[in-house]
């Protein structure tokens, strides 16, 4: 009876030793790149902690970000401080450092050293009304310097972030896929 099952199995799937040395092979190389990946994606959202909690607790960047929002609200806004004669001045020191780090967190994203997901849950209003003050101070700078990519990135990703829709909860690999889901 062994032997008739034995001989049955082996007709449906004749496996060799080497042919299952090679599918344990495959089935091992499989995981430990799928283990890689995991981790990458684990170490880029302890970055991007780091990052937030770094910001959130930087004496100069929260002086900065005063700064910025008390600018903004001025009559002018933060048009005017484009021009030529504040390229020296505090105020102007204080809206590039604010900038600045709008922009190295969209190429963080862009280059997937940011988690995207974990800034556009914690940042995603912020970063929408930073660009709304910053856009004719960016504006005017592009106009005078002749230079139409200055702050492009920050500008990208605040326009990604302008989807009024509420975002998908979930956990696991569903953020993923969450492209897909924007571009229906």
């Amino acid at each position: 009876m062994l032997t008739s099952l034995n001989d049955t199995v082996h007709s449906y799937i004749p496996v060799s030793e080497v042919d299952a040395v090679v599918i344990t092979a495959i089935i091992a190389g499989l995981i430990a790149i799928w283990g890689v990946f995991n981790q990458w994606a684990i170490t880029r959202r302890q970055l991007t902690f780091q990052h937030i909690s770094n910001k959130d607790s930087d004496r100069d960047m929260i002086q900065a970000r005063k700064r910025f929002i008390e600018l903004a609200k001025k009559p002018h806004g933060l048009a005017k401080w484009a021009d030529p004669s504040h390229e020296a001045s505090e105020e102007i020191e204080s809206i590039r450092l604010v900038l600045n780090d709008y922009e190295l967190t969209a190429i963080g994203c862009q280059l997937k050293i940011i988690d995207y997901v974990l800034i556009e849950r914690n940042e995603r209003s912020a970063i929408i009304k930073y660009w709304f003050h910053a856009a004719p101070f960016v504006y005017a700078l592009r106009a005078r310097l002749g230079n139409s990519t200055i702050y492009h990135e920050f500008e990208e990703l605040a326009r990604s972030m302008t989807d009024i829709t509420l975002p998908h909860r979930s956990f696991g690999l569903d953020h993923i896929f969450k492209w897909a889901r924007r571009r229906r």
